[in-house]
């Protein structure tokens, strides 16, 4: 279980391998305005790894 947080700390690699050696993968991603601290204090309760996309902000009205 993983969670993309724009407070995260970008690793080139480290989605790859974190992701490496598992079969099934569930992702959380965000609205624009982030996850809220409850939200993230849920997930990484719940197990989830904390990851970053990009070094940049990424905008849905930008993406395509």
């Amino acid at each position: 279980m993983l969670f993309c947080d724009e407070n995260a700390n970008f690793e080139e690699n480290k989605l790859i391998e974190i992701t490496q050696n598992f079969e099934n993968i569930l992702i959380f991603i965000g609205p624009e305005g982030g996850f809220s601290e409850k939200e993230r204090m849920l997930l990484q309760d719940e197990g989830a790894e904390t990851i970053s996309l990009s070094p940049f902000d990424l905008r849905a009205e930008t993406a395509s």
